[in-house]
């Protein structure tokens, strides 16, 4: 339970891990501010709101008073923001400056891409990232792919609503580990109530594959698409080709480094330290799909 006296800050109030945490931990009783960009969805009623736009400039009277910063923001790299990695560098400074002096916790939200042999931005710039912090006082969690209302999740179940046939990146052999919304938001509480620091790798320790995932989904909505396997070398020169000529396209370079240099890690250890037994991959997706709307 959240201790209701906690100031928490949160980054990306608005994104899609974001707003699950503003929500919950509002609905705990816990003072929160929410730093988000200018523009967007405003937070529920008694959070605070912060215009929040990367790298900066912050107003130091924004983190008055904290104990906890959730950073849960992100410059993600693509042909409008070649320079996201050194945005998402600054950011982080500035946070960690403006976050010691009021001798706040830091959790950040890493990813179970960013390792050594890590070759999208997203992978590379995560690890990076997760340097700077103290790992004496702030958490940083690694995350498997998190399934809930939103994010890539939310945009695989809608194709496969809309689509009769998916494109089964090398037949969808590559390893995920999985992490349920609701799954990753206790571990929130518990990081940001029980002074937890270090790193650690949050996901199921079961390891799926990306095929197991899509058929997970189609058995949950009752429905039968064909999962046509194709080499990641021609989809990964097909999506440079598109690039180049500019032409939008549901997956990126990025998406398909990160496809391809997906790893499986032994955390098990992790969990006990957390507390935290995760729900399956299966019985996630049930949970998610029970009321058959949209995932937006």
């Amino acid at each position: 339970m959240t201790d209701p006296r906690l100031r928490i800050g949160i980054t990306g109030a608005s994104g899609f891990i974001g707003r699950h945490a503003v929500a919950r931990f509002a609905a705990r009783g816990a003072a929160v501010t929410a730093f988000q960009r200018v523009g967007a969805t405003a937070p529920p009623a008694g959070v605070r709101l912060a215009p929040y736009r990367m790298p900066g400039p912050l107003e130091a009277a924004e983190f008055k008073g904290l104990d906890v910063l959730l950073h849960t923001a992100l410059v993600e790299f693509g042909p409008t923001h070649r320079d996201a990695d050194r945005v998402n560098r600054e950011s982080v400074d500035t946070l960690i400056e403006m976050a010691r002096a009021e001798g706040a916790r830091i959790i950040f939200l890493s990813t179970l891409s960013a390792h050594d042999r890590a070759e999208s931005h997203y992978g590379r710039g995560k690890l990076e990232l997760e340097r700077r912090f103290d790992l004496a006082r702030d958490a940083v969690l690694r995350l498997g792919l998190v399934l809930g209302n939103g994010g890539l999740f939310g945009g695989m179940v809608n194709l496969i609503r809309s689509a009769s046939v998916i494109p089964l990146p090398d037949g969808g052999r590559q390893p995920i580990q999985t992490l349920w919304m609701e799954d990753l938001l206790d571990v929130l509480e518990r990081v940001a109530t029980r002074a937890i620091a270090g790193r650690f790798d949050v996901a199921t320790a079961e390891v799926y594959t990306m095929r197991r995932l899509y058929q997970a989904v189609m058995d949950a909505l009752g429905l039968r698409r064909m999962l046509v396997p194709i080499p990641l070398g021609l989809i990964q020169a097909g999506v440079a080709t598109l690039e180049a000529l500019h032409v939008p396209f549901s997956i990126n370079s990025e998406n398909v480094l990160g496809l391809k240099h997906l790893r499986a890690f032994d955390n098990r250890a992790d969990l006990a330290a957390l507390g935290l037994a995760p729900l399956g991959l299966e019985a996630s997706i049930q949970r998610l799909l029970e009321a058959n709307a949209p995932l937006r």
